[in-house]
């Protein structure tokens, strides 16, 4: 599965200092017949540059955006 759209406001941390991530509308499920994306979603902001390029895109994508989020704090 790809997230497509990480950001502060999708990642919450519960009292016990658990993480979850909400907001699943604009995720994928990766599979071997379709290992990669090509379509533009998610918040500007965050967004890969192979996903601002429209090129494909896969898992790595959420990576790049979870990095832009851990720059955020």
């Amino acid at each position: 599965m790809i997230h497509r759209d990480v950001k502060a406001a999708n990642v919450l941390l519960s009292r016990e200092f658990g993480v979850l991530v909400s907001d699943l509308g604009v995720s994928a499920e990766v599979t071997r017949e379709r290992a990669c994306r090509n379509t533009l979603v998610g918040s500007p902001l965050w967004l890969a540059p192979e996903v601002v390029k429209g090129v494909p895109y896969s898992t790595p994508s959420d990576i790049w955006s979870f990095g832009i989020l851990l720059c955020e704090v």
